[in-house]
């Protein structure tokens, strides 16, 4: 038997988990002193709404969930805001915070808020932690929270389990893979795919943060069809590939309607409505979802096929399918490119937003990345830098 503590710290680590973030309270300095015996950092924040950002961020960078935390009342509230922002882009992490003892939880006391409650609607789990499960609890939020559609959990840590003491467990259990897409799937999808003339592939956030950057030019080699990004899956293919479209909702995409009311099917890869509606953009044309969920459409717009499954596992499928002869006019595309970019790059004799992108590009490694806040100037950045964020060495790096 070993402190709470200790085993909550060790047990995180066995899982891969070597980042915290938050603002301490007294009774978190156990699990400080745990985290700094193991040379596991916390790093400190301002606000604990940027924990849970920092948490967000380093599982998009590494594929590893990180800790977050926040104490009574006005942390957990605070923390609150990233783990909202994770669980909306689909970034798994583990939140804890600190709660008051069994016996003045339902009292009425300073700072005392139900932390269950508030984080349930923007979680995919919440619990309030016990000394005698506690190491089953972990691997359950762990698992709970990278498994597909990975999002963020919350544990709750009662003050009064800092002195208790707590069983190891014992080897970490399996991962549970994501199921493959059926077979019938596969072949309606494949079906609609080969009766297919002009073909558009719409590529969305899953397939981003599951790197399939390769599998996605295999496809190309055998489906040739413009390809439209989401913002979240800006870098995923190069914009010097002759079957780069451009990035939907930022700037400019209103020129992106020349090349999608052409199509005559909409594939969506790895396409996630929780960043836009399917509705938002789709030209009057069925749609193949391919994705690890399902989507849903509305009337008048029609889903000719739903193929729902390990991603990587559908694009390698129908990339095994024989070459489509499309009717699309890839000079057309090329061009099309070429008055995308001129339109965002106005001629001036001074210095303007595309000649300071231009002198970052220049200047950032290949892999360099370019942070921006909200506002405007995101959407011509979005659309004008060039990036291949999520590249196959990258991903491979992320295990």
């Amino acid at each position: 038997m070993d402190h709470f503590a200790d085993i909550f710290v060790d047990r995180l680590r066995e899982h891969g988990v070597r980042y915290a973030f938050g603002i301490p309270g007294g009774p978190w300095i156990p699990y400080m002193e745990a985290m700094r015996r193991r040379e596991m950092p916390f790093i400190l924040v301002a606000n604990e709404a940027s924990a849970g950002f920092m948490a967000d961020v380093c599982f998009r960078l590494t594929g590893t969930p990180a800790l977050c935390h926040g104490t009574f009342g006005p942390g957990a509230t605070n923390l609150a805001t990233g783990v909202g922002c994770a669980y909306l882009d689909r970034s798994a992490l583990i939140a804890a915070t600190t709660e008051q003892s069994d016996a003045m939880r339902h009292r009425v006391t300073q700072m005392n808020v139900d932390h269950q409650a508030l984080f349930a609607p923007i979680t995919k789990w919440t619990v309030r932690a016990n000394a005698d499960t506690m190491t089953s609890t972990l691997d359950r939020a762990v698992a709970t929270a990278c498994e597909e559609v990975p999002g963020p959990v919350h544990i709750g840590l009662p003050v009064d389990l800092n002195d208790r003491n707590t069983p190891r467990g014992g080897r970490l259990p399996d991962a549970k893979a994501t199921a493959p897409p059926s077979a019938t799937a596969i072949q309606a999808a494949a079906d609609l795919i080969r009766q297919a003339r002009r073909p558009l592939i719409a590529v969305g956030l899953t397939a981003a943060r599951l790197g399939l950057d390769r599998s996605l030019l295999q496809l190309l080699d055998v489906i040739p069809a413009p390809v439209v990004l989401t913002p979240m899956a800006k870098g995923l293919l190069s914009e010097t590939h002759p079957s780069y479209a451009g990035v939907l909702f930022h700037a400019g995409s209103d020129r992106l309607a020349d090349i999608t009311r052409q199509a005559d099917l909409v594939i969506g890869l790895g396409y996630d409505p929780v960043e836009f509606d399917y509705e938002a953009w789709l030209p009057p044309v069925p749609v193949v979802h391919i994705d690890t969920t399902a989507a849903e459409l509305s009337a008048p717009y029609e889903l000719a096929a739903l193929c729902v499954g390990d991603l990587d596992v559908s694009l390698q499928t129908l990339g095994t399918m024989t070459t489509l002869a499309t009717e699309w006019d890839f000079d057309q595309l090329a061009r099309h490119r070429d008055g995308l970019n001129s339109a965002l790059r106005p001629r001036s004799e001074g210095f303007g937003p595309s000649e300071a992108l231009d002198i970052l590009r220049a200047t950032l490694p290949s892999d360099g990345i370019l942070t921006c806040d909200v506002g405007a100037h995101t959407h011509l950045i979005g659309q004008l830098w060039p990036c291949l964020l999520y590249t196959s060495d990258a991903a491979d790096e992320r295990g």
